[in-house]
């Protein structure tokens, strides 16, 4: 095993293992859209303007996370998602929408629900097989296109270290799992396809040579 590989190696095991233990001991630091929250429903007579209701919320629940949303296609409804509310925050709510825009409504009209925390292996279970079969098919590709196990073999090592290497990155630096997360995730798995199998490509068309193959053919 060459020297940059192994070293390479001992640092994925050692982040694996940090990040193991803050996962075993803190969990992920699961967003606001994902975690254990309170979720408030407000629904309009008059269209409202998204990015003025983000401001207002904004205002409200400054001290805490919160995420806005839109519901239902029309535009008088959106959901705003905190870990907790008081009376106030709902009055000061209904009171600035109503001198906003035009409303009556009261405190009465706002839906609130509570809203369990979602986790992580629930995110990823409806992409579990849809990327097995993928990875599966680009394998297959891979032993025809390259005539062996080698390429096969490295792309699947790549793949590894990559995911542990991201998900070492969101558990120690306490990145927060968002509405985002799938499609970094997913963003990820592809663009780490493409770029091995770019480099397989070169390699076999001998654009690419290593030090051991410049050595054979001086």
């Amino acid at each position: 095993m060459k020297k940059k590989s192994y070293i390479l190696y001992v640092i994925v095991v050692i982040l694996l293992i940090i990040s193991t233990i803050i996962v075993y001991t803190k969990g992920f630091n699961i967003g606001i859209y994902y975690s254990e929250g309170e979720s408030i429903r407000v629904t309009t007579v008059n269209s409202i303007d998204m990015k003025e209701i983000k401001q207002i919320v904004g205002e409200i629940w400054a001290n805490q996370p919160y995420h806005v949303s839109k519901v239902e296609l029309f535009d008088n409804s959106f959901a705003v998602k905190v870990l907790e509310h008081n009376d106030e925050n709902i009055e000061t709510l209904v009171s600035k929408i109503n001198e906003k825009y035009s409303e009556e409504l009261t405190t009465d009209d706002v839906v609130i629900e509570k809203v369990a925390n979602v986790r992580v292996r629930h995110l990823l279970e409806p992409y579990a097989i849809p990327t097995m079969i993928s990875l599966l098919l680009i394998l297959m590709f891979y032993s025809i296109r390259y005539r062996g196990t080698k390429e096969m073999i490295g792309l699947i090592k790549v793949l590894i270290l990559v995911g542990v290497l991201g998900v070492s990155i969101y558990a120690i630096c306490r990145i927060p799992i968002d509405i985002s997360f799938c499609s970094i995730a997913f963003s990820t798995y592809i663009l780490t396809i493409v770029f091995y199998s770019t480099y397989s490509e070169l390699k076999l068309r001998g654009m690419i040579t290593s030090k051991k193959e410049t050595k054979i053919v001086e």
